[in-house]
């Protein structure tokens, strides 16, 4: 019953109402309670309530300066406000899980050449093989009321984009528990490279009423555009630093993380609340060292 509903049309007449410009007299009324229903944290927006012309613009809004602060010495930070769902190891190499008992493969979600991909990203990295490396997953919702910015989590390379169309699911809790593989499904946009331990990925999945992601690096990357195909474009010079904004989202959705490390200890639980920055895990054969040299 689901897939018949034209979710990609009616996504796309929510982002045309969006972007209506609102009458300013009015704005704070309706971003308040829009707030209210969603739970924005009104002290953390940027500009007054006046300034943001119409909801998809206050969807959109940046954090006041020093709202969040990177983790200082964290291998891996959030890239996002939101909830974790699930993370961990990917399972026998090629299994993420969306909720216990529901799992989507990596060829699902990345392309049929995932394993190419990876093994390619890797030998471009200073880690160069696979030897002693574990792939690694970390999937965060984020909800109507979050900021919708999408940051760096690491120091990376991003080498390339690959847009799937696909469709356009809810992806609340509750529907990530009834459709599976609900991420596999849905229009995501996978940004591919490598980091210092080898393959990292970091894909920003479309929802329900959230077609559009906004890419800072490539403003000319569309997606839920009527007639979209499968896109890759490929890029030489894009090295974001951790924090840097990378994407925004419209409305909310979920980021899936994919990684390879050595010996990588999550510091996250299941449903926890995490916010942009915040660590969620280390490498323990660093820890070890940065212990050891504190002992000299």
């Amino acid at each position: 019953m689901l897939s018949r509903l034209p979710t990609r049309a009616l996504s796309r007449a929510w982002g045309y109402m969006t972007a209506l410009e609102v009458p300013n007299m009015i704005r704070p009324v309706v971003y308040g309670l829009y707030g209210a229903v969603f739970g924005v944290n009104f002290s953390e927006v940027e500009l007054p309530l006046s300034d943001y012309a119409s909801l998809s613009t206050f969807f959109r809004r940046h954090l006041k300066p020093g709202s969040r602060h990177i983790h200082p010495t964290a291998d891996l930070v959030s890239p996002v406000d939101g909830r974790v769902l699930t993370f961990g190891e990917v399972f026998e190499g090629k299994y993420i899980e969306q909720v216990k008992g529901c799992r989507f493969t990596l060829e699902e979600f990345l392309g049929s050449d995932a394993a190419e991909l990876i093994k390619r990203q890797r030998e471009e990295s200073p880690a160069h093989n696979s030897a002693g490396k574990k792939l690694f997953y970390c999937v965060i919702y984020l909800a109507p009321g979050d900021y919708h910015g999408v940051h760096s989590p690491v120091e990376w390379t991003i080498k390339e984009a690959r847009h799937f169309p696909g469709d356009l699911f809810s992806v609340s809790p509750l529907a990530v528990q009834l459709i599976e593989p609900l991420f596999a499904l849905n229009e995501r946009l996978a940004l591919n490279g490598h980091w210092q331990h080898g393959f990292f990925s970091l894909t920003s999945v479309g929802a329900f009423n959230v077609g559009s992601i906004n890419v800072e690096f490539d403003p000319s990357l569309q997606t839920n555009l009527e007639g979209q195909t499968y896109t890759e474009v490929a890029y030489e010079e894009v090295q974001p630093k951790r924090g840097d904004c990378i994407a925004f989202f419209n409305f909310g959705s979920t980021v899936v993380l994919l990684f390879e490390a050595p010996d990588f200890s999550f510091h996250i639980s299941k449903k926890e609340r995490v916010k942009m920055g915040q660590s969620l895990g280390e490498i323990q054969s660093n820890r070890a060292n940065a212990s050891s040299r504190g002992r000299q």
